[in-house]
């Protein structure tokens, strides 16, 4: 807002005030983080096998609120590998050759009470 100075004043709280736009940033952030993690819970929990579901999204479901953006990006591309690789790595230990991925699935084996892969 003018203030009938030579210099505009930012400490307006108008649409287009710099506070204004700063929590509409940090709101249209968060929503999104919030619209990742509603799809991300989804996506667990429906894959189409019920142990998958089970696994995959009882885990998503109990930790998805803690985990940051970065955390969900890396669940993400957990929930576009193929179940049959994903059950490898759960239960006979073998690596999906990502190191992010398989620490990801260490944290799940030991949420479920899984044995440490070997």
């Amino acid at each position: 807002m003018y203030n009938g100075t030579a210099e505009p004043s930012f400490e307006s709280v108008g649409p287009h005030s710099v506070t204004h736009r700063l929590r509409l940033k940090a709101w249209i952030m968060s929503s999104d983080l919030g619209m990742r993690r509603r799809r991300a819970v989804w996506r667990a929990t429906h894959r189409g096998s019920k142990e998958m579901d089970h696994l995959l999204g009882h885990y998503t479901e109990q930790t998805i609120d803690s985990m940051n953006a970065d955390e969900i990006a890396v669940l993400e591309r957990l929930i576009e590998t193929a179940d049959p690789q994903i059950e490898l790595c759960l239960y006979e230990g073998y690596s999906l050759d990502d190191a992010e991925l398989d620490a990801l699935m260490a944290r799940m084996r030991r949420f479920h009470g899984l044995p440490k892969a070997s």
